[in-house]
């Protein structure tokens, strides 16, 4: 995907986003949910499928119904049974490729019929007014450090522009983003973010804003050259703790690149496309700075408070769904040593049995 022509898909989308929503803002009707333009044409059939119906005064049990439903059939239509499935049909295309453990081949194998394992997926996601969308780019290359604007497209994210923006859900604006994403595993991604751009669309107070999403990549980096600025950050007294004292910071940066980048482990399901990390900043001159990824702070686990506090942390609502769907959520597992990525959600671990046993599936269909 070029710049040029994610940017013409941005652009329209939100356009048409906003012209819907002001529509149906004053309408009590149904309605499929907002029509926004896939570069993949078998995947637009894909989510057309799975898409949830806007509907004003639907009570809750009804819309999370709704979603155990379409959560069935993208079930049914992706030919599995687990969702850690996902990952092992990744793994196997990657390994009867014979080629490097990277996002970079898997995105590229020919599934036939013109399909490709990588594909493109723009999702509904609301943003604080005021917002400024930046490009990242990507590329298997060891350190973040090293990518820059002549490496592939990776997505834009956004930079908001304060924490009371950030805080003020009433002013949030209706927009899309776009990120790379394993084919089969798309519709469920879709699936998330329609059901958490939905609920915010009929409760103000239960929007939460997405300013990034990563998902398939080996490492990446926001536009090295983009301006210089701030973002906002908490500063908690003690990074280890369960308490909330803390100082709010506006974080001085030479580059967004230092605040939107990553690189993922060889192991990693950001590699396979099969993960997603949503708000995910690096500050690393914020201790426990919000919503940094990765923490070990007993103060995380109030997620509530936390999403009071800084609206680009995850409530348990939205972890909620994501188990519904399938996604193991951060607080099913962590790094060790006590530590929980708090912005993280993928399709699961193997064991090594697992890996074993894929590895010599491999080996016998090549005799």
């Amino acid at each position: 995907m070029s710049t040029l022509f994610k940017i013409s898909v941005f652009c329209l989308s939100v356009s048409f986003l906003l012209m819907l929503f002001g529509v149906l803002d004053s309408a009590a009707f149904t309605q499929l949910g907002p029509v926004i333009k896939q570069e993949d044409p078998a995947l637009a059939a894909l989510i057309e499928k799975v898409g949830l119906e806007y509907r004003k005064g639907a009570p809750e049990a009804a819309r999370v119904e709704e979603l155990r439903s379409r959560v069935k059939q993208a079930y049914r239509l992706a030919g599995i049974e687990r969702f850690s499935e996902l990952r092992e049909q990744a793994i196997l295309l990657i390994l009867r490729s014979e080629k490097g453990f990277e996002w970079e081949t898997l995105r590229s194998i020919d599934l036939g019929n013109g399909e490709r394992a990588g594909v493109w997926l723009t999702v509904p996601v609301w943003v604080p007014k005021g917002a400024q969308a930046v490009p990242t780019y990507g590329a298997p290359v060891d350190r973040w450090e090293a990518i820059h604007s002549g490496h592939r497209f990776a997505g834009n994210v956004f930079l908001p522009p304060s924490l009371t923006r950030i805080n003020d859900k009433r002013g949030y604006e209706a927009a899309t983003l776009t990120f790379e994403t394993f084919r089969w595993h798309a519709p469920f991604a879709y699936l998330l973010f329609d059901f958490v751009f939905r609920e915010g669309w009929l409760n103000p107070a239960k929007r939460v804003p997405v300013v990034s999403v990563r998902c398939g990549e080996d490492t990446y980096a926001a536009a090295p050259r983009a301006r210089a600025g701030t973002i906002p950050c908490f500063d908690f007294k003690n990074p280890n703790g369960g308490d909330f004292v803390k100082q709010i910071r506006e974080v001085e940066y030479t580059s967004v690149a230092e605040v939107y980048h990553g690189h993922h482990a060889r192991e990693s399901n950001h590699r396979l496309g099969c993960a997603l990390d949503i708000n995910d900043i690096n500050c690393e001159s914020c201790k426990d700075g919000s919503p940094n990824p990765i923490s070990r702070a007993p103060r995380q686990f109030a997620r509530e408070r936390m999403h009071q506090l800084d609206a680009r942390n995850l409530p348990y609502w939205v972890y909620g769904v994501a188990e519904q769907i399938g996604y193991r959520v951060p607080y099913q597992w962590h790094y060790g040593n006590g530590f929980t990525d708090w912005q993280h959600l993928d399709c699961g671990k193997l064991d090594m049995q697992q890996w074993e046993n894929l590895h010599r599936q491999v080996a016998c269909e090549r005799f």
